[in-house]
């Protein structure tokens, strides 16, 4: 299991365009489960699912962790993928 932590930074929070971009990254790698959670919650939600993580309502500043799960080991690619996800639209 591999974790990601990162501040929100788009001024609208996570809304349905980049949460679909979660969501299309997140189904692309269906050998892996994706979820996030706020840094100070234990709550998580299944990016591959858009209501989940709208439901969440992550607003600008909110630390969001991402949990990166796999039978296979994780690739450094993915990792990498999934962090330039965030800094381009998160």
């Amino acid at each position: 299991m591999v974790t990601l932590e990162h501040t929100i930074k788009n001024k609208l929070g996570i809304h349905a365009r980049p949460a679909g971009f979660l969501a299309k990254f997140a189904k692309e790698h269906e050998n892996c489960t994706i979820f996030c959670r706020e840094a100070n919650s234990s709550k998580e939600y299944d990016v591959k699912n858009v209501l989940s993580v709208m439901g969440a309502q992550f607003k600008c500043g909110d630390d969001v962790i991402f949990k990166i799960d796999s039978k296979e080991k994780i690739s450094e690619d993915l990792i990498r993928k999934l962090r330039e996800l965030l800094e381009k639209h998160f």
